[in-house]
């Protein structure tokens, strides 16, 4: 444990595709925000997914951090080998009652934001949970499980709305930001050849403060999400780390970089012959700390880096 105030830092890919240059960008910062204050960082491969993540991914990932100049400390810890903390951290919030049993699907909720009384701002957030099964306790999940009716556990919202907090970069952030999704799945069913588990959010949470992280670098797609986990932490009684939020990057059209769009991805880059040192020069120039598309290393980064002078997005690529 880490009982000093060192910084540890994280990066936690998910191999459900080839990494891109966006990717490059969140980890690369995370990487220097570590280093360069002499912290430790910790590589995990979110693989909890089992209807996207792909095994034969983890070298790729491991491949291209290598390439970029990034390393880690310590093994490579593979979430779904972490089922069991997972799991207990479940019960800890089924014995405070923080969690229900849920049997909504999807489509359920989605024609409950379509209903003709719902509310204008309900009917167009159809991810929005409008709390059907909120009333049921815990201890219900017996009958549920008696009667073969699959179901997911979701975490009630605080009574008091979800927490704000300071992030490094984006200033102060108001919870509300997570009141898009309402009651949120902690651990998803088990139906069809999908075998249930932790969702992200538990699991994050519970592996963070297992590697004693103390700051989280992510893209600010994650934003939102953040209230939630913190509230997790409070409900589990860890400690929160630091959080930073960086700008995306985006293609020249304003879409962001993702796997699922065909991104150029850092193998066929490195295949068309594009040196590490020329993609980190491009990012480090979008980021702020580079004057021009230079090429840099990435150790020759840490001596110029300063979250005071990370610009703000979104960072189009290519440069």
């Amino acid at each position: 444990m880490n009982g000093g105030c060192q910084t540890v830092g994280r990066l936690a890919p998910s191999p459900t595709g080839l990494l891109h240059p966006g990717h490059a960008s969140s980890f690369a910062l995370a990487w220097l925000s570590a280093r360069s204050k002499r912290g430790t960082i910790h590589l995990r491969l979110e693989d909890i997914d089992d209807s996207r993540c792909k095994p034969t991914l983890h070298g790729q990932i491991e491949e291209d951090l290598t390439w970029l100049g990034i390393d880690w400390d310590n093994a490579p810890l593979i979430q779904t080998g972490r089922l069991n903390a997972h799991r207990e951290a479940l019960e800890s919030l089924k014995a405070q009652e923080a969690v229900y049993p849920c049997t909504c699907s999807r489509a359920d909720i989605e024609r409950a934001a379509s209903a003709p009384q719902a509310s204008d701002s309900a009917a167009g957030l159809q991810r929005r949970y409008p709390g059907t099964c909120s009333a049921r306790s815990s201890r219900e999940a017996i009958g549920l499980e008696a009667r073969g009716s699959p179901f997911c556990w979701r975490l009630r919202q605080p009574r008091e709305g979800w927490p704000g907090f300071q992030d490094g970069l984006q200033g102060a952030v108001n919870g509300t930001i997570a009141d898009k999704e309402g009651d949120f799945i902690v651990w998803r069913a088990a139906k069809g050849n999908q075998s249930g588990g932790p969702s992200y959010q538990l699991a994050v949470v519970v592996d963070d403060a297992f590697q004693d992280v103390t700051e989280v670098v992510r893209g600010e797609d994650l934003l939102d999400s953040t209230p939630r986990q913190i509230t997790l932490m409070r409900l589990l009684g860890l400690r929160i780390p630091a959080y930073f939020h960086v700008p995306l990057v985006v293609d020249t059209e304003g879409r962001r970089l993702a796997k699922r769009a065909g991104s150029l991805s850092l193998a066929q880059l490195r295949k068309m012959g594009e040196p590490p040192e020329k993609v980190l020069g491009k990012l480090a120039l979008l980021w702020g700390i580079n004057p021009n598309r230079e090429p840099r290393l990435l150790a020759n980064l840490i001596g110029a880096f300063d979250w005071a002078k990370i610009t703000q997005g979104p960072w189009v690529w290519p440069v």
